[in-house]
């Protein structure tokens, strides 16, 4: 009995010397050296899109997630992935980016999948997506890339003009600002992850990935506030158009209307200014009318009519040179959407008048109250703004923050209870220099 014991007894010590040996042998497993894998080891072979549903048994719910399914391969044996995932919208924009990292055994060229939860608007719009990989493995002989320091590209685009800046730095180090951008009449403020400039880089992030940066610019208001005052202002000019009816000379009858108008032609001793057609349109009740310029300083001049159309609401009237003033240079093209410009003229009388806003949309002309079609039939697509302009300011100036003309203000529009300004309107300079070449240059 006593050596059945002692039988027990050493097979008992001998599975658990066993068991010490085998945790000895997990514990040296998992605590074997890792090494980083860089995404020169992976082969990319592309997405899909699908749905993850899913049951909710107490609130008898099934609900549906997007997901974005990445698919790839790596030429070493792996315990641990990092996708950084970027998705692209079709005109090229950034429109999400997402990290995830798994933890598993991935055998080498095996395919391998990592989904992104998304939202429905990003999977809608995904058409295109860019990873990065990283990773962890503990085959150091399998690992032939795994300690090489790749290096990542970082594009500075300075949106101003300069060529791109390209810095080349290695992977997870982090780089350096390059010097203040300067763009003319603007402020740097920052760099930005994306052309939109929602996403503000850190500086003291790694670089895990080539990288665009965009260098974002506010409006320096005061320096165009200084110039527009000391070098544009003497292209714009105050409008008095006088409606009236004579007998024997004697002047029976009249009425006044004030506009504004904008310099663009200089020729044979006379400038020649661009204006509203419902500023310089004789009224029908009335047998003559008579036009008034008026400049930047207050000097006043006789003023003819040249050419007015009511399809364009444009006019060009022209008055004899006496004092240096300044012709106004022109864009050749229409200001895109978001376009900082600055609204010139003579609201409500008041003279020299500077207002600041953005493009805002381009929008079907709106239908003008009290206005016959004989003043304005503008039937093409307008600017609609939001630099503040109010009566007499029809006939005026937007400008780009370049200085140049891009539009011609013709209309405004309030709010219906309180009657405040809601947005202003103005003919594109494309449908400017249209009318120009039909009616003027011809």
């Amino acid at each position: 009995m006593k050596r059945i014991y002692r039988i027990i007894i050493v097979i008992l010590l001998a599975l658990s010397l066993s068991a010490c040996q085998k945790t000895d042998s997990n514990i040296k497993e998992s605590s074997k050296q890792r090494y980083n894998v860089y995404n020169d080891s992976f082969t990319y072979i592309g997405f899909k899109k699908k749905s993850l549903n899913s049951y909710n048994f107490k609130t008898n719910i099934e609900t549906s997630t997007p997901i974005i399914v990445v698919s790839a391969k790596s030429n070493i044996n792996l315990v641990e992935v990092t996708a950084n995932t970027t998705m692209y919208s079709q005109d090229e924009k950034k429109i999400h980016n997402t990290t995830k990292t798994i933890t598993k055994s991935i055998i080498r060229n095996q395919e391998f999948n990592i989904d992104f939860e998304i939202s429905k608007k990003v999977s809608n719009e995904t058409t295109r997506v860019s990873v990065t990989f990283s990773g962890k493995t503990t085959d150091k002989n399998n690992n032939s890339k795994s300690d090489k320091k790749i290096e990542y590209k970082v594009l500075f685009k300075f949106n101003n003009g300069e060529i791109d800046l390209e810095k080349k730095v290695k992977a997870n180090e982090t780089i350096s600002k390059p010097s203040t951008p300067h763009k003319k009449n603007y402020i740097f403020q920052s760099w930005y992850l994306d052309q939109d400039f929602k996403h503000e880089y850190d500086f003291s992030k790694k670089i895990t990935s080539d990288l665009n940066l965009y260098a974002k610019y506010i409006v320096d208001y005061a320096t165009i506030t200084n110039k527009v005052t000391h070098e544009i202002m003497p292209s714009v000019v105050n409008i008095t158009k006088k409606n009236y009816n004579t007998i024997l000379g004697i002047t029976t009858s009249s009425q006044s209307f004030i506009g504004s108008g904008i310099i663009f032609y200089e020729g044979s001793g006379y400038y020649y200014a661009l204006t509203n057609n419902h500023v310089t349109v004789k009224n029908p009740d009335y047998s003559k009318v008579s036009y008034e310029v008026e400049d930047y300083k207050g000097n006043k001049y006789d003023a003819y009519l040249k050419h007015e159309s009511p399809s364009y609401d444009l006019a060009v009237i022209y008055f004899k040179k006496k004092e240096t003033l300044k012709v106004i240079d022109r864009a050749k093209e229409n200001p895109n959407i978001d376009t900082e410009i600055i609204s010139l003229g003579q609201p409500k009388g008041q003279t020299n008048a500077i207002t600041y806003g953005k493009v805002t949309e381009y929008t079907e002309a709106p239908i003008l109250k009290n206005t016959k079609w004989y003043e304005s039939s503008v039937q093409f697509e307008v600017i609609s703004h939001s630099a503040r302009i109010a009566g007499g300011s029809s006939g005026g100036a937007i400008l780009d923050v370049d200085f140049n003309l891009v539009g011609i203000n013709y209309a405004s529009s309030t709010s219906y209870n309180s009657g405040e300004f809601v947005s202003a309107y103005a003919i594109p300079i494309k449908k400017v220099e249209e009318y120009l070449r039909v009616y003027i240059w011809s």
